[in-house]
C-alpha cells in the first residue's frame, strides 16, 4: 500500500522520525490553515481551522512504511499526540478515522469537513490511502482569550527568551505558501525580523 502523509507545518522542515520518501510535494488540496494552536514550548502552531484559517495548498509525501497501521503510528509518534488526533482514509478497505473522537475537546464537525476534502483529493492522485495530523485550534482555552489576529500577535509579543525565539522560528520556517493573516500581521509588525529569527 502507498499512503500519502499531508503536511503544512513543522513536518515540512523537521520530519524527525517520520518515515517518508522525500521531497514533500505541493498538492492541489487546499485546507483552511492558521497559526491558531498553542503547542509545546508555547509555540503558536499551524492547524486546520475552519473558523479562522485561510485556504492554503498543502504538501504531501509518501510514507516509506507499507503497513498502513504502522504508518499511522509513525505519524502519531512524530506528533507526540493521541491516536484520535491522526486522521486517515484507506480507499482500499474504505476505512476512515472516526468522526467522534474520544477527546471531547476535538471539533468533530471540522474533522468531518477535512475528511470530505481529503477523500475527494485522494480520488485524483496515485495513492491508496492518506494520513494527516488532526489537531484542533486550542487558542481560546490555552491563551484565555478568543482567537483573533490581534490576540495572536499579542501572544507572540508577550513571550520572552527561548520561548519567544522558538515561536518566531516556527513561523519563519513555515512553508512560503502558508500566507495567513497571522503571519502577515507578524511580518508587518517587525516581530519576525528580530535578531536570530
Amino acid at each position: 500500500m502507498n499512503a500519502a502523509i499531508l503536511c503544512w507545518g513543522s513536518l515540512y522542515w523537521e520530519p524527525k522520525n517520520l518515515k517518508v520518501f522525500k521531497p514533500w510535494k505541493l498538492t492541489e488540496l487546499h485546507l483552511p490553515i492558521e497559526f491558531s494552536r498553542i503547542s509545546g514550548g508555547d509555540r503558536l502552531t499551524l492547524v486546520v481551522d475552519f473558523d479562522n484559517g485561510v485556504e492554503i495548498p498543502v504538501y504531501a509525501a509518501e510514507s516509506s512504511i507499507t503497513n498502513f497501521k504502522e504508518a499511522q503510528q509513525n505519524l502519531k509518534n512524530r506528533e507526540r499526540t493521541a491516536p484520535g488526533h491522526i486522521g486517515f482514509y484507506d480507499s482500499l478497505s474504505m476505512t476512515r478515522s472516526k468522526s467522534d473522537f474520544d477527546d471531547k475537546s476535538f471539533d468533530c464537525r471540522n474533522h468531518s469537513k477535512v475528511a470530505q476534502r481529503v477523500e475527494a483529493w485522494l480520488e485524483s492522485v496515485d495513492y491508496d490511502a492518506v494520513i494527516w495530523t488532526a489537531l484542533p485550534s486550542n487558542f481560546s482555552s490555552a491563551a484565555g482569550k478568543v482567537f483573533s489576529v490581534e490576540n495572536a500577535v499579542d501572544y507572540i509579543s508577550n513571550l520572552s527568551g527561548t520561548k519567544r525565539q522558538e515561536a518566531i522560528e516556527y513561523i519563519v520556517r513555515a512553508p512560503k505558501e502558508v500566507d495567513t493573516p497571522v503571519r502577515t500581521a507578524l511580518e508587518k509588525s517587525g516581530i519576525l525580523d528580530l535578531p536570530g529569527a
